[in-house]
């Protein structure tokens, strides 16, 4: 969760919104997987590039 706050103090409240950001660093840690995989076997980087054009692919059956 990414969290934003801003006080309020004539009225003595403080506004939050959180944000998740779970896909976003499912996607950061696919893309650090994928790029270290494809320094370690760049002749596979075929098979390596669909693998992340697939990781970051928007999921359609997420709500």
């Amino acid at each position: 969760m990414r969290w934003r706050a801003a006080p309020y103090p004539q009225s003595r409240l403080i506004y939050a919104i959180a944000h998740d950001i779970t896909d976003q660093k499912l996607r950061e840690e696919a893309t650090r997987s994928l790029s270290s995989s494809f320094l370690e076997k760049p002749y596979e980087s075929a098979d390596l590039l669909a693998a992340v054009e697939k990781a970051l692919s928007p999921t359609r059956d997420r709500v």
